[in-house]
């Protein structure tokens, strides 16, 4: 019946849709309002899409440009492709509030980012350049343990390009990046998997890595999956804390391939633990080899702060190690951590190192780290170092390295450390000990400008204050020459076994008995002849020396220095011009310091002669002062005085003694710049003996020598000799004076005499005062004698039957020429009053009274001769004639009844042959009468002529 009727709307519904219309507006301008002020509080400028398309499980959009201003970067990101997929809540985990959707995946086929600096960055210096980032303070990586609800199950961007600011202004950086969840319903959103690809001038490295939730704490063995649950074994940190409750952990795996080759592998994990301030992190990196990436090391460069000098050049080869178990606050992990560490490292092929030069070789170290405190446990390397940097070239050129080689192994503890004491495993590690010393064996060689070697047994602390405890340590080094200053080494020898301690401050070494210094020459280069000096295969012996030195630590500068000790040196050869060639031993001791080198002790030749020497050598801050070099010596009898003849060259080849004691002082002294000063001096206490053909006794009294600047001088205050006999006796003698002369031309000096006077036949021998140039010769100087008793004359003459009495008194001026020896010209000799008596045998007067009458009226007068006046001029040539004019007045009773008689008579006579006469008669000696005889036999066998050169 109500068919075909017209309804009209009722106004219940009206009113609903309106009120749903203005709800729609309201909430369009609320969104558009909140858009609008989300956009403002991020500083968005810009927000742009294109392409929008809208459907029940997701929505697309074709553009998108986001432009956003901050006050010092500019970011801009282009985005196309864009796909954003959700699914409605089924009941499951993923079911939201409200019913909104969980967003399920977030796919971008290409995305585009560029960061730009709005204001420049200041200007910092490279090399002190401190990085923003530090990798030790973000380590272990806080990541979160559980993952905002409403993150998609997977983000995928298939290409991406980003414009970074870096360290060289802006880098590119391009690739493709994919996170997934897992499908397995965890609640916290893990496991995830993420890769991420980057290129980079034809090359490529990929980042794969699998993040994981842990409920229990177990160990890691080495790089693994993570799904095998498997972390560094043997944690030294299990049990000692627990999982905190209601906390889980995280841990991850990652590998990193470079051009599709892998080259990385990582595995860690760490948790809360029940203190929950802290937590327990374990990993292992493992690089089985390491990338020839030359291309790699550059890109990294180029976001590092750091000089491209100061980087390092790729390994060609190697691998490296590393595995470690620590636990430690959330904060300041490493400053507070406590666990170990393991590194090891191989690098097969020359490593070039800035600041040290070419490395190869393997290296392991074990750490124990307390409280922040790193300590060494194990350490073991096998390296080789070539091409040392600039750090060689501050070395001395004699002993710069060409190549260095060094091994170190575990070993056993040393006695009396605390790595000895119980709790010490294999290894000499001492667990139980907070600051045990890490024993090592270490062998270092360097091979170069010299060959060096060290073998060392040692142990070093592990923790301030730093020490390193020597146990039979050998160091030998050697070298084909070594140029010291004037001096020339030929094949120096090192070889020191030594044991001792070093630390931060000082040096305490003890030299053992095997300790020696060697060569095979010596020499001195340069300088004159005269102080030429050659040593042939010297050692030194320095068992139970000591060295010790203190340092100061700002700036590294040597302190103080001490090296002192026994010292032993023998010398094969001393080759001087002064010294006969012979080897020699010293036996004394040492004293170094800062300062200076002080030797004393004996020296002692092998022909038996010895000395007392002092040796003083400054250098360091004391370097202005002179060299001093002192000697003592004192030789008693005749064969230690004869000995000097087995020593000096000086030393006449027919000068031997009979006795009595020598001493000699000499210090030589040489000032930086200036020539050597030597000065000497001999005591003379009773000494006698042969001088070629001339014999002297008890010879007493001091002689100075002094060598400066090119001269020498020898002076006396007052040298004594009871007598000297040529043939004829003279004595006692007194001499004093002094002689100067160049030390180039030895014979023409000044001789200066103060007193020279000798006894002879009873009376005296006289010279006075006066200074004589031996360079103007000839000289003359005026020998006085005075009250010689002509009785002793005529009993030393030899002739028979010839007798007389008197004293004669007279001048004998004395001209010497160094070159051509002693003559005298114009000297007179007279009798002193009343006069006295000669005669001359019957049969030699008869002899001569044959021949004529006036020789027979002389030989009458001569038999019996009484004379008043008797006076001579002597002459005396260089070939040793000697002419006397011989004036006689007087009478005899034999001729004329007494009347006066005058007599002249010359007498020629060859003084050499005379005294040669002399001495065979063993008027001397005997043993200068052998000697004359000997001459004489080798005179007549070489046929000479005459017996006096």
């Amino acid at each position: 019946m109500n068919a075909g009727r017209k309804h009209k709307p009722r106004p219940r519904v009206i009113i609903l849709l309106l009120i749903v219309l203005l709800a729609l507006l309201a909430g369009a301008f609320w969104v558009k309002h909140s858009w609008e002020a989300m956009l403002a509080q991020n500083n968005i400028e810009q927000v742009q899409w294109q392409g929008t398309r809208l459907g029940l499980y997701g929505v697309s959009v074709a553009e998108l440009t986001v432009i956003q201003s901050g006050p010092e970067r500019r970011l801009t990101i282009d985005a196309r492709d864009i796909t954003l997929g959700w699914r409605w809540g089924d009941g499951s985990r993923w079911q939201w509030k409200n019913g909104l959707p969980q967003l399920s995946t977030f796919n971008a086929q290409q995305m585009e980012l560029e960061i730009v600096a709005t204001e420049p960055a200041p200007a910092v210096d490279a090399l002190s350049a401190t990085p923003a980032f530090s990798v030790f303070e973000h380590m272990p990586p806080q990541l979160p343990l559980q993952l905002p609800s409403w993150l998609p199950s997977r983000v995928r961007v298939q290409q991406f390009q980003a414009i970074l600011p870096c360290a060289s202004g802006s880098c590119l950086l391009q690739g493709a990046l994919d996170i997934q969840q897992s499908a397995q319903e965890t609640g916290n959103g893990f496991p995830i998997n993420a890769s991420l690809s980057l290129e980079h001038r034809g090359h490529r490295v990929d980042f794969v890595a699998e993040f994981a939730a842990i409920k229990e704490l177990s160990s890691i063995k080495g790089p693994v999956s993570v799904k095998e649950n498997a972390l560094i074994g043997g944690s030294a940190l299990m049990g000692k804390d627990s999982a905190a409750p209601g906390e889980q952990g995280l841990q991850m795996s990652a590998t990193v391939d470079i051009d599709r080759t892998r080259n990385l592998t990582l595995e860690t994990r760490y948790r809360p633990l029940l203190s929950g301030t802290e937590i327990h992190w374990q990993g292992s990196l493992a690089v089985p080899e390491l990338p020839n990436a030359e291309w790699l090391i550059a890109w990294v460069q180029n976001w590092t702060p750091l000089p491209r000098e100061a980087s390092f050049a790729q390994p060609e080869q190697g691998s490296v190690n590393v595995r470690w178990d620590l636990q430690g606050p959330r904060q300041s992990f490493f400053a507070k951590a406590t666990g170990t560490v393991n590194a090891e490292a191989r690098v097969p092929q020359p490593w070039p190192v800035p600041g040290l030069g070419s490395v190869k070789g393997n290296l392991a170290l074990a750490l124990a780290l307390s409280q922040g405190n790193w300590q060494p446990q194990t350490l073991s390397a096998e390296l080789v170092l070539t091409q040392p940097a600039q750090w060689a070239a501050t070395l001395p050129a004699q002993l710069r390295p060409q190549q260095l080689e060094l091994s170190v192994r575990p070993a056993s503890a040393l006695s009396g450390t605390a790595s000895a004491l119980p709790g010490v495993n294999e290894t000499g590690v001492n667990k139980n000990a907070t600051n045990a010393p890490l024993p090592l064996q270490v062998a270092l060689r360097s091979r170069g400008a010299a060959d060096i070697n060290v073998d060392a047994h040692l142990a070093i602390s592990t923790s301030a204050p730093w020490q390193v405890q020597l146990a039979q340590t050998r160091l030998t080094a050697n070298r084909a020459r070594l140029d010291i200053g004037q001096w020339r080494i030929d094949k120096p020898k090192l070889d020191l076994l030594m044991s001792g301690e070093l630390t931060s401050t000082g040096a305490n070494l003890t030299f053992a008995p095997s300790s020696r210094v060697s060569a095979t020459q010596v020499k001195s280069l340069g300088g004159d002849d005269a102080e030429a000096l050659e040593l042939q295969n010297p050692q030194l012996a320095l068992a139970g020396n000591n060295l010790t030195a203190g340092f100061n630590t700002a700036p590294a500068t040597l302190k103080s220095l001490s090296f002192g000790g026994p010292l032993d040196i023998s010398v094969e050869q001393i080759k001087h011009p002064q010294l006969l060639t012979q080897g020699w031993k010293f036996n004394g001791k040492t004293k170094t310091d800062i300062n200076d080198l002080q030797w004393s002790g004996i020296a002692k030749a092998n022909s038996g002669t010895s000395a007392n020497i002092d040796l003083k050598v400054p250098y360091g801050s004391a370097a202005s002062q002179a060299i001093d070099v002192s000697a003592q010596t004192r030789v008693s009898g005749k064969r230690e005085i004869d000995g000097l003849g087995r020593v000096l060259v000086a030393w006449p080849e027919l000068l031997d003694a009979s006795g009595g004691t020598i001493s000699g002082n000499v210090n030589a002294q040489r000032l930086p710049g200036q020539p050597l000063v030597v000065d000497g001096k001999l005591v003379f206490l009773d000494v006698g003996g042969t001088w070629d053909r001339t014999a002297w006794r008890n010879m007493n009294g001091t002689v100075e020598v002094t060598l400066k600047s090119d001269q020498f001088q020898v002076s006396t205050s007052q040298l004594t000799l009871d007598e000297i006999n040529p043939g004829v006796s003279l004595g006692p003698i007194v001499l004093a004076g002094d002689y100067l002369a160049p030390a180039q031309q030895p014979m023409a000096g000044q001789l200066t005499l103060t007193q020279a006077n000798a006894g002879a036949l009873g009376g005296q021998l006289n010279i006075a005062s006066g200074r004589w140039d031996l360079a103007s010769a000839p000289v003359t100087v005026p020998l006085e004698l005075d009250r010689l008793d002509l009785a002793q004359l005529l009993r030393v003459y030899p002739a028979e039957g010839l007798a007389g009495s008197g004293m004669l008194s007279g001048s004998i001026p004395l001209l010497i020429d160094p070159a051509t020896g002693v003559r005298v010209k114009r000297g007179r000799l007279g009798a002193l009053e009343p006069g006295g008596e000669l005669q001359l045998s019957a049969e030699r007067l008869r002899a001569l009274g044959r021949k004529n009458e006036t020789m027979e009226l002389v030989s009458k007068a001569l038999e019996n001769f009484r004379y008043s006046a008797l006076s001579s001029d002597i002459d005396y040539d260089e070939n040793g004639t000697l002419m006397l004019g011989l004036h006689l007045r007087g009478n005899s009773p034999e001729v004329g009844d007494g009347r006066a008689v005058v007599l002249n008579i010359t007498i020629e006579e060859n003084i050499p042959a005379l005294l040669t006469s002399l001495q065979l008669s063993g008027r001397v000696t005997d043993a200068v009468a052998e000697r004359v005889e000997k001459l004489l036999e080798k005179r007549e066998r070489e046929g000479a002529e005459d017996l006096i050169k």
